[in-house]
């Protein structure tokens, strides 16, 4: 999957990886980059970071490196620095740039599935505890109504309540393997965490979370699987976003 614009366009970063370890002495201690001009280092170091920004490889077109690089002779420049890049299938990539993502990917990886084991155990062994607690705060004494509108209210708020459990369990997986950004990624986990234990009560549909974390799964391997499985959600699962009286009675209301 290519990660840069097509020609022409302003250029944005597309990496999935925010942060990349680089050794400045890897340049600094370079007999090539020492015999560089300023303007040519500049260039270089430009050229560089978009490699960085977008996965590696940039399209080789003088043009479009001319423009992103502000450079108004860059044929000139680009003859001198040309060898220090590897030009493979119309594109030019860099050795250094490529091991360092390489590394970075791997790292991340490792941190995801670290993460991901560790709200696996949470999963296991607080799950149960959490919906026992959360029950009851939601319990109503029956005795306390005796008519039948009131009595099926309290009955569906019961078979809803059971699931509080799987809310936390599918929130806390979903909040490792999706990466949300931001507190509005989050809210959105949220949302779908309680219409599911929403629905599954009203429906007892009890494979509702095992379905809706292999939808999970799949979105996480994307590139914004934050975006991705709130599109198949609707339209796998047709999620809609509970009304805030209902929503409100999220295991999550209170504690996240």
């Amino acid at each position: 999957m290519k990660r840069y614009k097509s020609r022409g366009s302003d250029l944005k970063s597309q990496s999935d990886l925010q942060y990349v370890q680089f050794q400045p002495s890897q340049d600094l201690l370079d007999v090539r980059f020492q015999t560089m001009s300023p303007a040519e280092r500049g260039v270089y170091w430009t050229l560089k970071l978009y490699l960085y920004a977008n996965g590696g490889k940039f399209p080789l077109d003088e043009a479009m490196l001319a423009k992103v690089t502000g450079c108004e002779n860059f044929g000139e420049i680009w003859e001198k620095i040309k060898p220090a890049f590897v030009i493979k299938d119309g594109t030019i990539r860099h050795k250094v740039v490529t091991k360092d993502l390489r590394k970075a990917r791997k790292c991340l990886q490792g941190r995801r599935r670290a993460g991901l084991v560790g709200a696996q155990k949470r999963w296991q062994s607080h799950g149960k505890a959490i919906a026992k607690e959360r029950k009851v705060n939601v319990k109503v004494s029956e005795d306390k109504y005796s008519n039948s509108s009131t009595s099926s209210i309290i009955s569906r708020a019961s078979s809803s309540n059971s699931f509080l459990g799987e809310e936390v369990k599918f929130y806390d997986l979903a909040s490792v393997i999706l990466h949300p950004r931001n507190s509005s990624d989050r809210t959105c986990i949220r949302q779908v965490a309680a219409w599911l234990r929403y629905t599954a009560g009203k429906t007892g549909d009890v494979g509702l979370f095992q379905r809706a974390w292999a939808l999970a799964q799949e979105a996480a391997g994307g590139r914004n699987p934050m975006a991705a499985f709130m599109a198949i959600a609707k339209s796998e699962l047709g999620y809609r976003k509970l009304p805030s009286v209902l929503a409100n009675q999220s295991a999550h209301a209170t504690t996240v």
